[in-house]
């Protein structure tokens, strides 16, 4: 389930964005260790960006979030909402953040 949850939250491969100039992550093995290890923040690499969109799902009520530098129509971003987690996970861990 947490292999999963980074996944859908795209901090395992490498983010799309609107320019090629971004950091690509360490392809790693799943196993018992780096199970473990990434539980408590350890064994993995992200980008800022990675970090930021993954912060950005969570803190918003489990949206999904595509950072991109170019403005676009804001009814064309309202239309398109994929949840990524629940909204009442979103707040518990909002509070715990703070």
């Amino acid at each position: 389930m947490f292999r999963v949850f980074l996944t859908k939250i795209n901090l395992i491969d490498k983010i799309e964005f609107d320019i090629d100039e971004i950091g690509t992550p360490i392809p790693f093995k799943w196993g018992k260790c780096k199970l473990a290890t990434t539980s408590f923040g350890h064994g993995i690499t992200t980008t800022p960006l990675q970090l930021a969109k993954g912060y950005a799902i969570v803190t918003n009520g489990g949206f999904e979030v595509n950072p991109t530098i170019i403005r676009e129509n804001s009814e064309k971003l309202i239309k398109y909402k994929k949840r990524i987690i629940q909204e009442n996970v979103s707040k518990k861990i909002n509070s715990i953040l703070r």
